[in-house]
């Protein structure tokens, strides 16, 4: 995405467990991977990839969407919905594009027939972003995998662009906000003015 990127878990450049559980606002339980108010945070992982079997057994959980017929997805764990399918004109987006995109989207638009309004859809958070990393490496078709769920369209290596954005800009370093690589699987640092990100937008329920 950029030529500069932040390891998603540098202990300064990523958003600390706390910042994370005030930016959702419920209490998490890890082991169960729910929230107080009912939402579920899952890794999709059920594929045991080391010796003692620890990194499945935290979670083990498949991702559960439901295509809405009308351009959107519902994560049936966090209760967000999301686009389907992401801003495809042709051309990748900047970040700033990216947010204007957002405000632009409601029924009709962009193959929406979900009877959302102008302000319903947002660019997601960089915490709501990485719940829609799907970590069984799921086959797209064709034998390409993705580290976004079948049931979106355009994603991994088969897209005109794998970097969504993010509204969450990185403090560290203001000319960057956090995107999530959906052919690796993790969040990175991409500058905010290189026009080759993505935009899978998202609203509330």
């Amino acid at each position: 995405m950029a030529d500069k990127t932040i390891h998603p878990f540098g202990e300064a450049d990523y958003p600390l467990e706390e910042d994370v559980e005030k930016d959702v606002k419920y209490a998490f339980d890890k082991k169960t991977g729910t929230l107080a108010g009912g939402a579920e945070l899952h890794s999709g992982q059920t594929t045991v990839y080391d010796a003692d079997g620890d990194d499945a057994t935290k979670d083990g959980t498949v991702k559960s969407y439901t295509d809405n017929s009308d351009g959107t997805v519902t994560d049936n764990h966090t209760g967000l919905i999301w686009q389907k399918d992401h801003k495809d004109d042709g051309a990748t987006l900047t970040w700033a594009s990216a947010i204007d995109y957002a405000a632009t989207l409601e029924n009709g638009v962009e193959g929406l027939t979900d009877g959302s309004s102008t302000g319903d859809w947002r660019v997601p958070s960089n915490v709501e972003l990485i719940t829609l990393a799907d970590y069984s490496y799921p086959d797209i078709g064709g034998g390409t995998h993705s580290y976004l769920n079948s049931i979106f369209t355009q994603t991994g290596w088969n897209s005109t662009c794998y970097g969504y954005w993010s509204s969450t800009t990185v403090p560290s370093d203001t000319s960057l906000a956090y995107v999530l690589d959906s052919v690796h699987g993790y969040i990175f640092g991409g500058y905010k003015a290189y026009d080759g990100g993505g935009a899978r937008c998202v609203r509330d329920a």
